[in-house]
């Protein structure tokens, strides 16, 4: 038997109602529809910029301070290694039970520290170099600060290593 045509209206109406009814508004579920910041702005005639953002005169002038701080820690280990070489060349050769030995240690305790000032301004610009990196800011300036401050702190591990093999004798 054919369906009648209740049945046939029923059967094709139903099913569209119940989709209509998930097409409905709700504040429950956010929307699908195209938002604004999904939408292509561009009109194909800008160009993107690649050239850094000058350093601010906040940044070059923590630079400065940075370098001069490590400059000083500089001067200061340089003048005090001719004591610790002297304390150090003295004790060569003794072993650690004597006082000149433990003497020797501590001097170069203290250049260590010293060495371990200019080595936090490194690490300070090195950071201000990772920073403007992230922020798209020239790094001029912060990498001339570093190598210095890197070329200070190689000059520093060569006395070191110098006063240590003296001391290992």
């Amino acid at each position: 038997m054919e369906p009648g045509p209740r049945k046939l209206i029923a059967a094709v109406l139903v099913p569209g109602l119940a989709l209509a009814g998930c097409a409905g508004t709700s504040d429950r579920y956010p929307s699908l529809s195209v938002r604004d910041f999904e939408r292509a702005s561009a009109t194909g005639t800008e160009e993107p910029s690649l050239t850094p953002r000058p350093a601010s005169e906040e940044l070059l002038a923590r630079i400065e301070f940075l370098l001069a701080e490590a400059e000083e820690a500089h001067l200061a280990f340089t003048a005090a290694s001719p004591e610790a070489d002297r304390i150090i060349a003295a004790a060569a050769g003794m072993n650690a039970e004597d006082n000149g030995w433990a003497t020797a240690q501590i001097a170069l305790a203290n250049l260590v520290s010293k060495r371990g000032t200019t080595a936090i301004a490194l690490g300070d610009i090195d950071q201000l170099y990772s920073d403007a990196t992230l922020d798209f800011i020239s790094r001029d300036g912060i990498a001339q600060a570093r190598d210095k401050v890197a070329m200070l702190i190689a000059m520093e591990d060569q006395t070191l290593e110098r006063l240590r093999s003296q001391l290992d004798r």
